[in-house]
């Protein structure tokens, strides 16, 4: 019997480069790999058995994918339809299922904010739009399209027609010029941002630290002890942060913090100190700009574009100022220092954003008390438990480890 010869294989360009990628893919399935690496093989002029011993797979799978790819090229690496049992849901009732999911549910007066699989299966069988089915159907159904009605981005408009202006004055700076000229040697940049409504809370029993096999517990009931604000200004090139704890927000808090890091020599002396906020009620508009700079010549304020205060670098590190605060923090509001400075370490990108394959950028905060604070309102944050107030037992009346 006359031995089968191989059937030859050519490939073209655009053929190779489909197949690389699926070979290389991370998310490529293991048949289209093992399909994508015999064609390969068999284009370079191995005969079947050796692809088959390299690969690990019997002669007939390589001579079967050999010949179909040979025959329609990459269509015929896909798999062929295979008989089984006729589909159940017709094709009227999977489009009533598609186009269902593609009515938002205020539209067809269902009190819900998204739909899912057994929403979408009650919705169909209650308005008699499809036949009854399962909500795994419905998922199956909308697989295929895909349509994913449980899903959802939100997106803004830019109102600011000068935008794009703004933002490039505030990137420019960055890049260390303003107006088209370098900064000069004693130029200064601060950052500004506030974050109103910081809840001081107190947990009614201390914290138990990490320990082998077991992580750091806390205890869930805690007591409000008020509430704070926090403005803090970030010199972008130092890293060097100025923070200030009022009750709330507002111009004179502002103008207050802003008054203390004037008053430095660094920001007293320098020819000019660009101050970046965003579109806050105490810093914006032309009468926010006039302000401060009638009570610090040498302050320039620039402000963001409106829904642009990611630009503003001390709004990208607010991560620094969630690490700093734990939740075993308890603060008393009486114990705040007005004005407080410290040290944040990161890179100029947002938290979260990285470029190309480095880690994301990551901010550690540390506070220390200005030579103005008094000793004994050092900020602080400490571990309270009032004397009446045991740690948490167990059953048996041990404390709990």
């Amino acid at each position: 019997m006359p031995l089968l010869r191989a059937v030859p294989v050519m490939l073209s360009a655009g053929e190779r480069t489909t197949l690389n990628k699926r070979v290389r893919g991370a998310k490529t399935t293991w048949r289209d790999r093992l399909r994508a690496q015999i064609v390969l093989a068999a284009a370079r002029g191995h005969p079947n058995a050796r692809i088959a011993a390299g690969l690990g797979i019997s002669v007939d799978t390589v001579r079967k994918w050999r010949g179909r790819f040979a025959a329609r090229g990459l269509d015929g690496l896909r798999d062929r339809p295979r008989p089984g049992r006729p589909r159940q849901i017709s094709a009227a009732d999977r489009a009533a299922v598609v186009a269902l999911a593609c009515q938002l549910p205020a539209a067809t007066g269902v009190p819900l904010g998204r739909r899912a699989g057994p929403e979408l299966a009650a919705e169909l069988a209650a308005r008699g739009l499809a036949s009854p089915m399962s909500a795994s159907s419905v998922l199956r159904i909308l697989a295929g399209h895909p349509v994913r009605p449980w899903q959802y981005q939100s997106w803004i408009y830019p109102r600011d027609p000068d935008s794009g202006a703004r933002a490039r004055v505030i990137v420019d700076l960055y890049q260390g010029c303003y107006q088209g000229e370098p900064l000069g040697p004693g130029d200064r940049i601060l950052s500004f941002d506030a974050k109103p409504q910081i809840n001081a809370r107190r947990r009614l029993h201390p914290t138990l630290p990490a320990a082998p096999g077991r992580p750091v517990r806390y205890e869930h009931e805690y007591k409000r002890q008020g509430s704070l604000a926090l403005l803090a200004g970030l010199d972008v090139h130092t890293g060097q942060v100025f923070a200030s704890t009022p009750l709330t927000t507002g111009i004179k808090p502002f103008m207050d913090l802003a008054g203390q890091v004037m008053a430095r020599p660094g920001y007293k002396n320098a020819p000019r100190v660009f101050v970046i906020v965003d579109n806050g009620s105490d810093h914006r508009g032309q009468a926010a700009i006039t302000r401060l700079a009638k009570a610090h010549p040498n302050a320039i304020m620039i402000c963001t574009p409106l829904h642009a205060s990611w630009l503003n670098q001390r709004s990208s590190s607010r991560s620094s100022r969630r690490k700093s605060s734990p939740r075993t923090t308890s603060t008393a509001l009486n114990s705040s220092p007005p004005f407080c400075w410290g040290s944040w370490t990161g890179t100029t990108r947002p938290p979260g954003r990285s470029a190309g394959n480095s880690p994301p950028a990551t901010c550690t905060i540390s506070w220390t008390a200005s030579a103005a604070t008094s000793s004994n309102t050092t900020l602080r944050t400490n571990r309270y438990c009032r004397p009446h107030e045991q740690p948490p037992t167990n059953l048996r009346g041990h404390p709990l480890k």
